[in-house]
């Protein structure tokens, strides 16, 4: 789990490059998607940006704090296994010595 917090995320950016390539980001590139977006109106241009910039920032959070709870987890199981290893070393070591 504690590895799993260090992993990348895709991030989301207002006006991102999918909208203007064909299949989602992963075709070719669209031309009338371009023109579209050039001779739009100032306000449709403004209200994308606003609505994407937003919708990315939550994004962004909510892949933040998954972050930290995985951090978190992982820092209490380490934490939680010093005691045990702590435990199993001096058994082996008493074990020893009886033998």
């Amino acid at each position: 789990m504690f590895i799993w917090s260090y992993c990348l995320r895709r991030y989301q950016y207002p006006l991102g490059h999918e909208i203007f390539f064909r299949d989602r980001g992963k075709g070719d590139y669209n031309k009338d998607k371009v023109n579209e977006w050039r001779t739009s109106s100032r306000e449709k241009f403004n209200d994308r940006i606003i609505e994407e910039y937003l919708s990315g920032i939550k994004t962004n959070s909510n892949s933040n704090i998954a972050k930290a709870r995985l951090l978190e987890i992982g820092q209490l199981l380490f934490f939680g296994l010093i005691p045990s290893i702590s435990i199993w070393l001096v058994m082996l070591f008493v074990g020893t010595l009886v033998d």
